[in-house]
């Protein structure tokens, strides 16, 4: 069984390189598919550990990353508004709102 602070340090490190992979101008097909393998990594560890923020986060990445590859998917899109309209922080739901504004219904 893995501990708390190692999914904690995962889920920072696989959001952070799926953070990386998505500002990257020239990504090739394993980039991309490294992105989102890293994306939903992140997610399944802030679903283990995160708080309500952490889930929205990751939900965020997982929906934004699909829209990146051309695969917004409502599932993803849908999630990530649920649990951005959870965030207690008024500038960081902001920021989420806005982000996830720009890829569509």
């Amino acid at each position: 069984m893995t501990s708390p602070d190692t999914q904690r340090q995962v889920a920072v490190d696989c959001f952070n390189k799926a953070w990386a992979l998505m500002e990257k101008q020239d990504g090739t097909r394993d980039d991309d598919d490294e992105m989102l393998h890293c994306a939903h990594a992140s997610a399944y560890h802030w679903h283990q550990v995160g708080a309500a923020a952490n889930r929205a986060r990751a939900e965020w990445q997982c929906s934004r990353v699909y829209a990146i590859l051309g695969r917004a998917e409502p599932r993803y899109v849908e999630l990530g508004r649920e649990a951005t309209a959870k965030i207690t922080d008024e500038d960081d739901r902001r920021l989420m709102e806005a982000d996830l504004a720009t890829i569509g219904p």
